[in-house]
């Protein structure tokens, strides 16, 4: 390699480690966080939503993009719709 390889790590994820580990990358932002995601769920919402409180007093600029709720079935329609809220 010649010096100017760029090396990185890759990591696979399941359901139980994936969170853990965008945890740790969401605190450690420290300018602006995008988070792309097909649907919203409350559940979800409720675990993320500390951690989002502190990204944000951190004056980290924070944006969620989502999927309009009214173009979802149930419940994720709904769901999405009371944590857009």
């Amino acid at each position: 390699m010649g010096s100017n390889a760029i090396t990185f790590t890759s990591h696979l994820f399941d359901e139980m480690s994936f969170y853990a580990s965008f945890i740790r990358d969401l605190l450690d932002c420290s300018q602006e966080v995008i988070i792309e995601s097909l649907f919203i769920t409350t559940a979800r919402m409720q675990k993320l939503c500390p951690i989002f409180e502190t990204i944000l007093k951190h004056e980290v600029k924070f944006f969620v993009i989502t999927k309009d709720p009214s173009i979802l079935d149930e419940p994720l329609s709904n769901q999405s719709a009371e944590v857009i809220q």
